[in-house]
Parts: C-alpha cells; structure tokens; sequence
C-alpha cells in the first residue's frame, strides 16, 4: 500500500468512527429541530398573534340604522315625487320600511 492510499484509509476510519448509526441519529434529530424552528419563526408563529377583533352588535345596529334612516329618506322622496304630502309620505315609507325590513333591529325601533 502507498502512503496516499493510507492517508485516504485512516482519514476513512475516522470518519466512520466519528459518524457511527447513533450519533447519525443525533445529527439528523438536531438537523430536523434546527430546520423546524427555523421555518416556525421564519412564518411567524400564530399562537402569539392577536386574533381579529369581533364585530360587536353596536356597529351592526349603527350600520341597520343608517340603513333605514336612507331608504326611508329615499322613498319618502319618491313618494313625493308622485304628488303625496311630505308628512304622509314618511309616514307610508317608514310603514313599507317596518313590513319588508321587519327582522332588523331597526325596523323594531
């Protein structure tokens, strides 16, 4: 044997030895975890994160009120519009508002 052929032998040897079934193990178990929590903190961990706020029923009522407040508005003018009087025109509109719309809040206000 040459003296290159046992330099590659030893270098071979220890390199087995260094990279015995357990300790291969180990590295790809260490490998694994380091690439786990790599990619949990490179996407951001949702567990910390506020969730989005929850739509609270005061805006949902200012939301139907509005609502009613404008169509209201819109066919007391169309309303008017045909030739009736502006005080009997709400009163017919906010009436047709209340039977379509019933199942609001604000059609129970």
């Amino acid at each position: 044997m040459t003296r290159n052929q046992k330099d590659s032998l030893a270098v071979f040897q220890r390199t087995t030895q260094l990279l015995t079934p357990h300790r291969m193990s180990m590295t790809r178990r260490l490998l694994l975890t380091l690439l786990t929590t790599t990619a949990v903190l490179a996407a951001g961990c949702s567990h910390f994160k506020k969730s989005a706020p929850k739509p609270t029923t005061g805006i949902a009522g200012e939301v139907e009120a509005d609502f009613k407040v404008r169509w209201v508005d819109k066919r007391t003018a169309e309303l008017v519009a045909h030739g009736q009087a502006a005080e009997a025109a709400r009163t017919q509109a906010t009436t047709e508002f209340n039977e379509r719309y019933g199942y609001t809040s604000a059609a129970q206000k």
